[in-house]
């Protein structure tokens, strides 16, 4: 599935069922598109969610469920409020999705997304956080170590991703490793 086409910055395109090479719309071969019209702006982020699919706005969130030929996605608005500020601000870990969002740090089971950044910890990070560069954030996952990386662009920055603040999910602790840095890979030997 292809989102944020060319098209329409709302509008999601899937090839033919278990064909990625087809993407000649006909409902016979199950390729279709159409459009996440709740939430206002573009969509910004989407990931796989067990078998299905989440897609993110800035301040909305849709769950999509393959239902099959002649509607093949149907997509429902999960959140009103709450959306991802970038495709990189998003990663999947054994809670859910963790992504950074407008306001805050957010976990999501398939429920409803839940804040994990609270009071002093969250304000000083979106004091922090540039407000012009927030859709550059960066998030990684280290599941041997229970770590969420979260690198971004500090308030002072012209566009640069230089800071990051890091959350161990199991002692619910957050701690600072700034760093530059231009992509954020996890490397397996």
């Amino acid at each position: 599935i292809a989102f944020n086409t060319s098209t329409s910055s709302d509008e999601w395109y899937c090839s033919a069922y278990l064909n990625d090479n087809d993407w000649t719309l006909s409902a016979s071969n199950q390729c279709v598109k159409g459009r996440l019209v709740g939430g206002s702006g573009p969509i910004t982020a989407a990931r796989r969610f067990g078998d299905d699919v989440l897609v993110y706005k800035s301040g909305s969130m849709f769950k999509g469920v393959y239902v099959g030929s002649p509607e093949v996605w149907r997509f429902t608005q999960v959140s009103t409020d709450v959306g991802a500020v970038g495709q990189e601000a998003v990663v999947d870990t054994h809670l859910g999705h963790i992504f950074v969002g407008r306001d805050n740090i957010y976990s999501f089971d398939g429920t409803t997304p839940i804040p994990l950044a609270t009071g002093v910890t969250r304000d000083w990070l979106y004091r922090d956080m540039s407000v012009s560069y927030r859709d550059r954030a960066k998030v990684m996952w280290d599941r041997a170590r229970l770590r969420l990386w979260i690198y971004y662009c500090s308030a002072g920055s012209t566009g640069t991703v230089d800071r990051c603040i890091v959350y161990h999910v199991g002692t619910k602790k957050w701690g600072l490793a700034h760093a530059t840095v231009e992509a954020v890979v996890h490397y397996q030997t």
